[in-house]
């Protein structure tokens, strides 16, 4: 049996006028999404989540994530592997031209924690949102990983 391909999952977290929200971007093609890319041969899943996080969103900055488990993601099978931390200072929109995805131009912006996802999700980023959404029920923001000190590269 194969093994499943790994991705990694980068949830970026805030508190925005009482609210809570989580980074997501709108592919051009592909509908929204969350942060994630394939972990690559000898690459520890944490260090990928940091990769495509600066790759994906023009985010630098943190050099430590809370990891959040696992999950199986169907069509395609992959293995996903979810982190987060939260974030102070960052705009409320921005765009990112990738170097990795054929260059694609990434529409950045906050979606409300807890708000279901619509139909202009791709389907496969529903099953992290819920492990994301149940982890955080019990688990007190302040051990998330926090990071003040991002730099935002938006090509």
């Amino acid at each position: 049996m194969m093994p499943l391909p790994q991705k990694a999952c980068t949830f970026v977290l805030r508190k925005h006028d009482g609210h809570r929200q989580v980074l997501a971007f709108q592919h051009p093609v592909a509908g929204r999404q969350w942060v994630k890319g394939t972990i690559e041969p000898g690459e520890e899943p944490m260090a990928a989540a940091l990769r495509e996080l600066s790759e994906e969103s023009g985010l630098y900055g943190p050099a430590q994530l809370t990891a959040l488990g696992t999950v199986t993601i169907r069509d395609p099978t992959a293995l996903w592997h979810l982190f987060a931390c939260t974030a102070t200072g960052l705009p409320d929109h921005w765009d990112h031209q990738t170097t990795d995805d054929h260059g694609h131009r990434f529409r950045f912006f906050w979606h409300p924690l807890g708000t279901p996802l619509t139909a202009d999700w791709h389907p496969q980023f529903a099953a992290p949102y819920d492990r994301l959404r149940s982890t955080l029920r019990g688990m007190d923001w302040t051990e998330l990983a926090v990071h003040e000190s991002w730099r935002l590269d938006n090509r």
